[in-house]
């Protein structure tokens, strides 16, 4: 957010009406900014890498890269309001951690709500990363041990095995060295349990053992990752909000 509260957003839309009804409701919104707009794909990214607002409102179908294309080829990692004609593609648009999906034509309201809801979720973020960085739990209250199944039988884990959990779709899962298990939990509540002196969160979906980093490296989209000393040197990205945190920890 900007020092005056408002959202940085970036307009990605092929059609010049939808592009007007939306700015025309977006600019009505005291907590918005419009930093730029583009009518295609392949100028939306190089829009939102250089802005790296703090929002987007992304249209589906495009001519070119279509929005779920622009999504894999950011660097940056801002909140995503899908904006289409059609509702098929609702299930992977919250797949890839959409904040909100608004069927055209879009009126006030419908994106006013989305503007809110996309309050509350890097508010709750905020919250996530504050818990890490504050260690809100007592020492004695972080998890040293984690039991997982694996067909009929229940094993421990001890916390110095973990190298990463990762969330996928609806799953969470705890890695090792070289096995990776369903693990019940959420990545929101290993924040919480997890000691912050031990394992950082790194981007929506990843929780990496700090000790089992073994560099940091440029991926072919010029995102920053870590590398992992695990069997097959996992490559995780960063996402920018954590990247400091992480820098800070590594030199400590």
């Amino acid at each position: 957010m900007t020092s005056h509260d408002r959202f940085n957003v970036v307009v990605v839309e092929d059609n010049p009406d939808s592009m007007d009804n939306l700015l025309g409701c977006l600019k009505a919104n005291d907590s918005v900014h419009v930093a730029g707009t583009a009518d295609n794909g392949d100028d939306g990214i190089v829009l939102i890498n250089k802005e790296a607002p703090d929002l987007v409102f992304l249209d589906v179908e495009m001519p070119g890269k279509n929005g779920f294309e622009v999504l894999e080829a950011l660097t940056v990692s801002p909140g995503i309001i899908f904006v289409t004609a059609h509702d098929q593609f609702a299930a992977k648009a919250f797949e890839v951690n959409g904040i909100d999906y608004i069927v055209k034509p879009v009126s006030l309201r419908r994106v006013d709500q989305a503007i809110e809801k996309a309050k509350k979720s890097m508010a709750l973020d905020r919250i996530d990363l504050l818990s890490a960085l504050s260690g809100v739990l007592s020492p004695t209250s972080f998890r040293k041990r984690f039991t997982v199944k694996l067909g009929d039988q229940v094993y421990i884990i001890r916390k110095e095995e973990v190298f990463y959990f990762k969330a996928e779709d609806k799953y969470v899962f705890l890695c090792t060295r070289n096995k990776e298990y369903f693990y019940n939990s959420t990545i929101k509540e290993l924040v919480k349990e997890l000691h912050p002196d031990d394992f950082i969160r790194v981007n929506r979906s990843h929780i990496v053992a700090i000790d089992k980093i073994r560099k940091l490296k440029k991926n072919y989209k010029l995102q920053t990752c870590l590398v992992l000393d695990d069997e097959n040197k996992t490559s995780v990205p960063i996402s920018k909000k954590y990247l400091s945190h992480l820098k800070s920890k590594l030199d400590s």
